[in-house]
């Protein structure tokens, strides 16, 4: 499985809007392809997430609160596949959950440093957003 998140925020203006899909539209069709999965093209994952976010505008939280719409793609093999074989039968679903504004009450950035490292083996999973590396 693969899958993704982003949020959807209510502005001062009272108007919503969703962090950079088409972005996490790029890495969902990366991180399929890694995985030998189908790529979900671009405008049916940002339809996906649209009606999502549509179908629960009533849990975005207001915009002083600093919460937002939590919203997690996920892209699964979902044919039948008792024995070890590959799947040609994917899902994709979206759920929508409301979180409170993480860094309520931080006064400043996050301190972090840059090493010379990666977080990933070459050729490996790590830099997927897959089911199997959390």
């Amino acid at each position: 499985a693969v899958f993704e998140g982003l949020k959807a925020f209510e502005a001062q203006d009272g108007n919503h809007y969703v962090c950079n899909p088409a972005a996490n539209a790029v890495r969902m069709r990366e991180g399929a392809q890694r995985l030998c999965m189908p790529e979900v093209p671009e405008e049916i994952f940002i339809s996906a997430v649209a009606e999502a976010v549509s179908l629960n505008r009533e849990f975005i939280p207001d915009y002083e609160s600093g919460g937002a719409l939590y919203i997690r793609p996920l892209l699964f093999a979902s044919g039948v596949m008792l024995p070890l074989k590959r799947t040609d039968q994917f899902s994709l679903v979206v759920s929508a959950t409301p979180v409170g504004n993480y860094f309520a009450g931080a006064t400043g950035g996050v301190s972090a440093a840059v090493v010379d490292l990666d977080r990933a083996a070459p050729r490996g999973t790590g830099a997927v957003k897959a089911a199997g590396n959390y």
